[in-house]
C-alpha cells in the first residue's frame, strides 16, 4: 500500500511494454494507416473530406515534428482529425492478452505498481496515489480494473468505483471510459477530445 502521497507522471513510453507506440511510433503508424479503407470509412462517417485527410497527412509528414501532439500544437486546424487518427490507431493496440503476458509481467511496471498498492479490499481506497498521464490510452485503467476484479471477486460497478478513487488525469484527453461488461477497444464514438 502507498501511504505517502505519490504522483506518477507518465509519458508515451509508459505504455510501450503493453503494445503501445512511442510518440514517434504513433506518428509513423498513423501515416502508414491513414489510407486504409477502414479509416477512410470512419473519416466519411465523421464528415472529414479526402482533401482534409490529404492536407493533414502531408503537413504531418513534412513538418518533421517528433509526435502528432507536437504537430497539433502548431496546427490547431487539424486537432479533430489528428485526435481521431490517434484514437483509431491506439484503439487497435487494445489487446487484453498483452496485458497478461508472462514475459511482460517480469518487466512491465503495471505489475510493479499493482504490487505497490496491494492491500485488503477495504483499505485499498486509502492508497495515496495520483497519476498524471500525457497518454490517451486507457490500458492502465483496464489493467487495474481487471486485476482488482479478479483479486477481490467484486462486481464490475464496485471495482469501477474503487479504480476511480485513484485519480488518473489524461492531460490531452483519453479514449473514453472503460466499457464495463463489454468489449475493450473499438469504441470510437466515446473518444473525448480535451
Amino acid at each position: 500500500m502507498i501511504t505517502k502521497p505519490t504522483v506518477l507522471v507518465l509519458g508515451a513510453g509508459a505504455s510501450m511494454d503493453y503494445g503501445y507506440p512511442s510518440g514517434a511510433g504513433l506518428l509513423e503508424n498513423i501515416l502508414k494507416q491513414n489510407n486504409s479503407s477502414e479509416w477512410k470509412w470512419l473519416f466519411r462517417q465523421k464528415e472529414i473530406s479526402n482533401n482534409d485527410i490529404e492536407q493533414y497527412r502531408n503537413a504531418l509528414y513534412l513538418s518533421q515534428q517528433p509526435s502528432v501532439d507536437a504537430f497539433l500544437e502548431h496546427r490547431p486546424e487539424f486537432i479533430d482529425i489528428g485526435k481521431l487518427t490517434m484514437a483509431l490507431y491506439l484503439m487497435s493496440c487494445e489487446e487484453e492478452v498483452v496485458l497478461y503476458d508472462f514475459g511482460i509481467r517480469t518487466k512491465g511496471w503495471y505489475h510493479y505498481l499493482l504490487n505497490s498498492i496491494n492491500t485488503g479490499f477495504d483499505e485499498f481506497v486509502e492508497n495515496k496515489l495520483s497519476i498524471i498521464t500525457f497518454n490517451y490510452d486507457r490500458s492502465l485503467e483496464y489493467f487495474l480494473f481487471t486485476a482488482l476484479k479478479n483479486t477481490y471477486n467484486k462486481s464490475d460497478d464496485v471495482i469501477a468505483e474503487v479504480v476511480k478513487k485513484i485519480p488518473i488525469i489524461h492531460v490531452h484527453g483519453y479514449l473514453g471510459p472503460l466499457p464495463l461488461g463489454g468489449k475493450w477497444g473499438k469504441t470510437i464514438s466515446k473518444v473525448r477530445y480535451s
